[in-house]
Order: C-alpha cells, then structure tokens, then sequence
C-alpha cells in the first residue's frame, strides 16, 4: 500500500470487552469515500449574491405581540405561599398593628394573609386576583 511506502503503517483499532462481537464484525469504513466538493471563489461570490438578494425580498420579521402573563398563569396555576416567622418578642407588637400590616398586603399586592397562632408564622398566599409576580416576596419582606 502507499502507506507502508512511506514507511506508515497502518493502526489496528484494539477491542476490548465493552466493544463486543458486533462491532468487530463490521468493516472499516475508508475516509476515501467521502463526497467532497470542490468549489472556487468565483461560485462562492455568485451563491452568496444570489442568496442576498434573496434576503432583501424577504419581508422583515416583527415581533410577536403577546398579553403580559398574570403571577398565577406565570405559575401554571398553582399557589405559592411563604410563612415568615415570628419571634416571641414581636408577637405583641404585630398583634397590636395588624391591621396596619394587613390592609396594604391584602389590597394592593392581592395576596392572602393569616397568622397561624400554633406554629407562630405569618402565611402569605397568592390568589387567582394576585397580579404582580414579586408581591409575595415584596408581602415577606415588609412582614419582615
């Protein structure tokens, strides 16, 4: 062969366990045998101008013009809640200004509020009505 020629010779590839019967039974497959292409730079101008002018007839893409996603579709529906814990020395004081804390997470971040007295945490929820997607996180912080 014209490898041995050139005093190369050609590597046989080692099987081991993992290659199995079915792969040594299969032959070699020769680079030879790919479908090369051989073009100049005179067609490669031709094609490129060819497929600009293409383009510009193409009409330009627009975006697509979709709805602003409601907290509970960005959520496919389900309710996220979060409790905020209370220490015994703050369960005075929020029980004193509750209402104070209550009003603006319930009117204007529209999310659901309770205090569980057994575990001594303060339960956000959001609802179907809850728009904003940060409310619950913006409701735990002002608990906070």
């Amino acid at each position: 062969t014209m490898a041995a020629t050139d005093g190369f010779t050609e590597k046989k590839a080692r099987r081991g366990k993992r290659h199995g019967a079915d792969r040594a039974s299969q032959p070699y497959q020769s680079r030879d045998k790919l479908d090369v292409q051989i073009i100049d730079a005179e067609e490669v101008q031709a094609r490129t101008a060819s497929a600009d002018s293409g383009a510009a007839a193409m009409e330009p893409a627009t975006k697509p013009d979709f709805a602003p996603l409601t907290a509970a579709e960005m959520n496919c529906g389900k309710t996220d809640y979060r409790r905020v814990p209370v220490p015994a020395h703050r369960l005075t004081p929020l029980k004193d200004k509750w209402a104070v804390l209550y009003e603006p997470i319930a009117t204007h971040m529209k999310l659901q509020v309770r205090f569980n007295v057994k575990t001594r945490q303060v339960e956000l929820r959001t609802s179907e009505h809850t728009t904003d997607s940060g409310a619950l996180q913006k409701g735990a912080d002002f608990i906070k």
